[in-house]
């Protein structure tokens, strides 16, 4: 906003009934140079129109490019379309304002923040109304706007990486049940994980699908335990009434022989405990129910 006293066009402010402003904002208004007067008069006079905020800190002008501009309030209506100084309140719905996708209200106004259209949310910028797309934090939370500016649910692809967006379209990160399978969603990216994840001090497999594995899974070639919870188990394991163990660290199955607390034990090949007579090697051994070298 230029002074008429450098030489430069006066510029008319949009305030509607201005000889109800505050005294300091009349004061700052003719320091600036400003007309306060309304838009329409503005047009008539030749005259620049602006819509400004008048706040506790002056006056301020809120204008995106030549078109569009945009008042600071606290609730709506947040600004109007203008052309050529004049509110062109027969915007309605989507419109493209400097060279940006913005939703006017029945009323000509501006849409700001969420919006819900045509059963899609949308999220129109604070400030300026555009449209959002790709990812937009909001309130703390991350959300993904596709192409059309709606928001996303369920599952979606971004980038060769899978994301979960909730039933409110925030992104889920940490531990998900969806459609009775659990997933990881890795904090702070919220990328879907797959293959060992180490969460809580404890070891998961997500098979391709980021979907959490139970029981026997082969790895790697290699036999691996997962309990009901999806943790690799360690150490002596019970399953099917059969004894297995689970090499501590790695969670791999052991077959043949293994020495465990100081003691022998024979682990056939599908990894079960030995008991009673076995021939192993060409000699016969007993085995204790325990499943100790006798």
């Amino acid at each position: 906003m230029r002074s008429s006293d450098d030489g430069g066009q006066p510029v008319a402010v949009q305030t509607g009934r201005y000889e109800r402003l505050p005294l300091e904002t009349l004061q700052t208004l003719h320091e600036l140079g400003a007309r306060y007067f309304n838009a329409v008069y503005a047009k008539e006079s030749g005259l620049g129109a602006l819509v400004v905020t008048l706040g506790d800190g002056g006056v301020t002008t809120n204008v995106d490019g030549a078109d569009i501009v945009i008042r600071s309030r606290t609730s709506a209506p947040w600004g109007y379309c203008y052309k050529n100084g004049a509110a062109m309140l027969d915007c309605r719905g989507w419109q493209v304002v400097n060279g940006g996708w913005r939703y006017f209200e029945t009323d000509g106004s501006i849409a700001m923040g969420w919006r819900k259209v045509s059963g899609r949310w949308y999220y129109l910028n604070p400030g300026s109304g555009a449209m959002a797309t790709g990812w937009a934090r909001v309130g703390g939370k991350w959300y993904w706007l596709d192409g059309s500016g709606a928001m996303a649910t369920g599952w979606r692809k971004v980038g060769g990486k899978w994301y979960y967006l909730d039933g409110s379209g925030a992104m889920a990160e940490g531990w998900r049940k969806v459609s009775g399978c659990w997933y990881y969603l890795n904090p702070g990216s919220g990328a879907m994980a797959t293959g060992w994840a180490r969460v809580g001090g404890k070891w998961y497999w997500l098979d391709g699908s980021g979907a959490m594995a139970t029981g026997w899974r082969k790895v790697g070639g290699k036999w691996y335990y997962l309990d009901g919870s999806g943790a690799m188990a360690e150490g002596w394991r019970k399953v099917s009434g059969r004894w297995y163990y689970l090499n501590p660290g790695s969670g791999a199955m052991a077959t043949g022989w293994a020495r465990v607390g100081g003691k022998w034990y024979w682990l056939d090949g599908s990894g079960a405990m030995a008991t009673g007579w076995r021939k192993v090697g060409g000699v016969w051994y007993r085995f204790a129910d325990s499943g100790v070298l006798l």
